[in-house]
């Protein structure tokens, strides 16, 4: 921006003031004339635009047209001659005289006593009570507040983790108490079935020994004896799942040592070889489809071992018949000549670039590569 007067722009040096009268932006320079402005009842220094404006106002105001002398000398001796009230009212018209008594009587209201025309504290209250729609006694009478102390509150809150703690011990004895019946009960019952287990197998015992009474037999294995109860079926499911998972685990362990037992593995290849030499092409045999089914497991755990076996031949570098198969001498990332062997990462072979760069983190013992 640049000041009205005189065109310069603003800057650092050269700042930018308002003209107080105009509000219009000028520099220092312009802004050196001191006049009292109107509007704002004090000297400030102006614009000289404003300046010129302000001195013309206030000339044409002083320069105002005097009565003429004959005027005056008469209006002076009309003055004289009239009494003093009527002096001191103005003359004027009806309107005018009755609007200057309302004005008196309402000065003459506004400066009576006014203390029977405030109200009373009873009335306030009253007032307030009906606002807030409650009794006029919560005003009049006030409810008072008691603040506890330090050691009340201390005590208060004492007495209330004591009540929490003796409600807490209450509970833990109900569900003890309560756990224990259950535990009876259970007991209880597994007793009644095992019991009730043993009857009935010493009484289907005594039926195998003697054949003379089958129908005292039949009416004893449907009924129970006399006392006891049957029992629950939930037990009995679990008891089954149980021996369930303990014969699936028993298999899966039998499974296991029968493919590491190398000794069995020769003979059931002995069996199986013998089998194929006696072997006799008959279909209206029933023990075809078995011998074939045993057959094809036997070959199927023959052909994992067989695996197995090459799986460790291969990590010690060994074919088949035994001989070390011939190892390249190339980085297993690159390609370029090995230099190093890690022996924790399968005997792998890197350069000294691809070991740096790539290998893992973890230590691993290495050795020289020999050409």
């Amino acid at each position: 921006m640049s000041c009205t007067g005189c065109s310069s722009k603003f800057g650092l040096l050269h700042r930018e003031y308002s003209c107080p009268n105009c509000q219009f932006s000028y520099c220092a320079k312009c802004l050196k004339t001191t006049v009292f402005v109107p509007k704002l009842g004090k000297q400030h220094k102006v614009c000289r635009t404003c300046c010129e404006t302000i001195n013309r106002t206030t000339a044409s105001k002083t320069e105002e047209i005097e009565p003429p002398a004959a005027l005056q000398k008469r209006m002076d001796a009309l003055n004289k001659q009239q009494p003093q009230g009527e002096r001191s009212a103005p003359r004027g018209d009806d309107g005018s005289s009755l609007r200057i008594e309302e004005i008196e009587s309402r000065l003459q209201k506004l400066r009576q006593d006014t203390r029977d025309v405030i109200p009373i504290h009873a009335d306030i209250e009253e007032r307030l009570a009906k606002l807030k729609e409650v009794d006029v006694s919560y005003y009049r009478q006030p409810p008072i507040t008691v603040y506890a102390t330090d050691a009340e509150k201390a005590s208060s809150l004492f007495a209330e983790v004591m009540h929490k703690v003796s409600i807490d011990r209450r509970r833990a004895q109900v569900i003890k108490s309560t756990t224990d019946e259950m535990e009876r009960r259970l007991r209880c019952l597994r007793d009644l079935s095992r019991d009730s287990v043993d009857s009935s197998a010493q009484e289907f015992k005594d039926g195998q020994s003697s054949d003379a009474l089958p129908a005292e037999l039949q009416q004893s294995a449907q009924t129970p004896s006399h006392g006891k109860e049957d029992p629950p079926i939930d037990e009995v499911a679990r008891l089954m799942s149980e021996e369930l998972k303990a014969a699936e685990e028993a298999a899966k362990k039998s499974v296991d040592d029968l493919r590491k037992n190398k000794e069995l593995m020769e003979e059931l290849r002995k069996i199986k070889t013998k089998k194929t030499s006696t072997k006799k092409e008959d279909d209206d045999e029933p023990d075809s489809d078995d011998s074939a089914e045993a057959d094809a497991i036997v070959a199927k755990v023959l052909e994992e071992a067989r695996l197995e076996e090459l799986g460790d031949l291969q990590e010690l570098g060994l074919d088949e018949g035994g001989e070390e198969v011939e190892e390249l001498p190339w980085c297993v990332i690159c390609n370029e000549d090995a230099v190093l062997r890690c022996h924790g990462c399968s005997n792998d072979l890197y350069c000294r670039r691809c070991f740096k760069e790539f290998h893992d983190s973890e230590p691993h013992e290495t050795t020289l590569l020999k050409k």
